[in-house]
């Protein structure tokens, strides 16, 4: 999905497209060697995936699954969450699967042992609390572009998702990967886990062989709710661009970058202060300031967000 804006890129995919797909994934065929609530938390782990612009073929993991599940044993005997939990006196060859699984995955705590494990999700996508805000660590590891294969843990409210798989071949390509999800953005995905819950941080995921930080400081970042669409014509929306910073952009909160570590691509996050993304309402996106991957040119991304 390209993230040179024209006409044709608004809605890089239609509702439809949208629609079928999530069906599709969501109606996989399940797997006897997975219970069926870890195969449920994959299709939705893929769902995000697909709507964010990630590849959308994550696979359970025999080994992954008993380590995360392992973790979530362990973490909840020592009654919260940690990556680098002690040893309670178990054997070694008990104790360092779980340890490892804790180290290896994304952790949610407290998210009811009567709720399905693809709650974890729905919370690690969220992840705009204040303690995860201005990094996102959880919901950029969900959307990890290598990750090809993943696990599922729970067990007394404490969840485990393995994230830091690296396996898919490399000859996939991408520009960027965006939360919420570029052109028609399905709100159902996009609401946070509680009604309680603060409207969710904007975030972008650049491909390093397409985009880059700058070495130093913050690329700006702008946001329009639109009351009309803009220009279809490639000129008259370049000139419509230039044109909206004129305009007054909507109040953000700050804006952070995200560095790039292991194999989570750098990125951007940034918290609107008053946008929330319901049905019908429209936002254009317009960040300047970043770079090629050689640092010698500035590069601009644009893009149109709707829900539905």
């Amino acid at each position: 999905m390209s993230a040179d804006v024209d006409s044709a890129d608004f809605w890089p995919r239609s509702k439809a497209k949208i629609n079928r797909t999530v069906r599709g994934i969501l109606k996989a065929r399940y797997d006897r060697e997975f219970s069926r609530e870890s195969q449920d938390a994959l299709r939705h782990l893929n769902v995000y995936r697909y709507l964010a612009g990630a590849p959308h073929d994550v696979e359970l993991d025999a080994d992954y699954q008993d380590k995360a599940q392992a973790a979530c044993e362990l973490l909840a005997l020592l009654g919260g969450t940690t990556h680098y939990p002690a040893n309670p006196g178990w054997p070694e060859d008990r104790y360092e699967p779980a340890a490892t699984g804790a180290r290896n995955s994304n952790l949610s705590g407290g998210v009811g042992s009567a709720w399905p494990m693809h709650f974890i999700l729905k919370s690690t996508m969220h992840d705009s609390d204040n303690s995860n805000l201005w990094e996102l660590g959880h919901r950029r590891w969900n959307l990890n572009a290598p990750m090809q294969r993943t696990g599922f843990g729970l067990r007394k409210g404490i969840g485990a998702i393995w994230v830091t798989d690296t396996s898919r071949p490399d000859d996939w390509r991408h520009d960027v990967i965006a939360w919420p999800p570029r052109g028609y953005a399905p709100v159902k995905y996009w609401a946070g886990p509680s009604k309680h819950s603060r409207e969710p941080a904007w975030s972008i995921h650049l491909s390093p062989m397409v985009y880059a930080l700058p070495e130093y400081g913050v690329p700006s970042v702008r946001m329009w709710k639109l009351k009309r669409l803009p220009p279809r014509q490639h000129e008259a929306l370049k000139r419509w661009r230039k044109g909206l910073w004129d305009d007054s952009a909507l109040e953000l909160y700050g804006v952070a970058r995200l560095e790039g570590s292991g194999s989570r691509e750098p990125g951007l996050t940034w918290l609107p202060k008053r946008a929330r993304l319901t049905k019908g309402v429209r936002y254009w996106v317009e960040i300047q300031g970043l770079m090629d991957p050689e640092q010698r040119r500035e590069k601009s991304i644009g893009y149109l967000v709707e829900g539905y």
